[in-house]
Parts: structure tokens; C-alpha cells; sequence
């Protein structure tokens, strides 16, 4: 389980409790409304963030083309909030 710090089309910053092992691939699901939108990624990068927190770089593998259109819409209100 993570928070997002930031989010575009080709990837997500995730903070986390424990730090995840740039050898692996994710399956990532984020919640948006009421749609749930499961998406893989590759770990670039993890790093010691605040308060003992990690913070991960996700590349996103393959998508298609209704899980991009999701993935924008939760891209444009995550922008909204900040």
C-alpha cells in the first residue's frame, strides 16, 4: 500500500512504508472514484524519503487504451488537488 507524491502517463512516485527492490516488477491498483485501474510497472528507483518512508519511481509497462483513458482522468484530478 502507497500514497501517491506524483503521477503522469508514463509512470507514478509512490511513498511507502518499506522500501520495494528496483529488481521487480509491480502490479499497481489505483482507486479513482469508483473505478479501480490495475496497471504493471517496473521499479526505477527507490529511495529513503521523510518520517522513515521509502519513496519509489513506477515506469508503466504496457496499458491499453481504456486504462489510459482512466489513467488520465486520475492524472488530471490529482493535479487538480495540489
Amino acid at each position: 500500500m502507497g500514497r501517491t507524491l506524483n503521477v503522469s502517463e508514463t509512470g507514478i512516485l509512490l511513498e511507502t512504508h518499506i522500501p520495494i527492490d528496483s529488481q521487480y516488477q509491480v502490479g499497481l491498483t489505483i482507486g479513482f472514484e469508483e473505478d479501480l485501474i490495475n496497471i504493471r510497472g517496473k521499479v526505477v528507483y527507490t529511495k529513503a524519503g521523510k518520517d522513515g518512508k521509502f519513496e519509489s519511481g513506477i515506469q508503466f509497462m504496457a496499458i491499453d487504451s481504456e486504462t489510459n483513458t482512466l489513467l488520465k482522468n486520475y492524472i488530471t484530478a490529482f493535479r487538480a488537488r495540489g
